[in-house]
């Protein structure tokens, strides 16, 4: 048994790999598949980096908000860091956030 299926998502300017399986028993698990690999592979996702909290511990894959030039990207957390300085009796912490972020719609919304 061979299933053929196409998967895209509008404009569906960005294909998804060739998956071939032996795997595939019907057209719902091969149309599940070209998602996912659509999903992983070829959406719309960037790596924002921002400035962290510094009194809260955060793991990654956190979902979390970054707000940087008056836009808000929502993700999940790929990378946090924290760093603590002294010198002298001034003691400073610092962290760091990487999010991956869907690209945000910035068109004017049309009512």
């Amino acid at each position: 048994m061979s299933v053929n299926i196409e998967s895209s998502r509008p404009p569906a300017d960005k294909p998804g790999p060739d998956v071939v399986s032996p795997l595939f028993s019907d057209d719902a698990v091969a149309k599940e598949r070209g998602r996912a690999e659509i999903n992983h592979n070829c959406s719309s996702r960037k790596m924002v980096q921002g400035n962290g909290p510094k009194n809260t511990l955060m793991a990654p894959t956190f979902l979390v908000e970054i707000i940087k030039k008056r836009v808000r990207y929502r993700g999940i957390l790929t990378m946090y860091s924290r760093s603590y300085n002294r010198q002298g009796s001034t003691f400073t912490i610092d962290s760091a956030v990487s999010v991956e972020a869907k690209i945000p719609d910035t068109r004017p919304k049309v009512v």
